[in-house]
């Protein structure tokens, strides 16, 4: 229930890491925080009818402590559910995060998100795909 780092790009030195979670019953859940590509670059597929994710804080693309910058991508598809806290994508100056949420009954619930928060940052949703957020911000914090 901590926070976890798919990627911590500590001195640019190109960290990468991915995380699968595909299939029936298969789940990931953190009530902390979540970053894929903090600092390097990180992608988090969860696929498949019955697969989950969970999190506290998600953020897609970051720039870490020392200013690293990250590259993130977060695929929601085939029939899962992912249920997050607030949701960066593009956190931070020449930062990049993408969300790739598709297929029918894919569905994404967040308390808010920001596209593009300093960062470049997209959302795509298509073949009848579902995003549910409280609010959203899209181009936020231009630098």
């Amino acid at each position: 229930t901590g926070s976890m780092y798919l990627t911590y790009g500590n001195g640019g030195t190109g960290a990468s890491g991915t995380m699968l979670v595909s299939g029936n019953g298969s789940s990931f859940t953190s009530g902390g925080f979540v970053y894929a590509g903090y600092g390097g670059t990180g992608t988090i597929t969860v696929t498949g009818n019955g697969a989950s994710f969970s999190s506290g804080i998600f953020n897609i693309g970051h720039l870490n402590l020392g200013g690293v910058v990250g590259s993130g991508i977060f695929n929601l598809q085939n029939g899962a559910t992912a249920t997050s806290g607030s949701v960066q994508i593009g956190a931070g100056a020449g930062t990049s995060g993408t969300a790739n949420i598709s297929g029918t009954d894919t569905v994404w619930n967040t308390a808010g998100m920001t596209v593009g928060g300093s960062g470049a940052g997209a959302l795509k949703i298509t073949a009848g795909a579902t995003v549910y957020s409280s609010g959203a911000g899209i181009g936020d914090q231009a630098v």
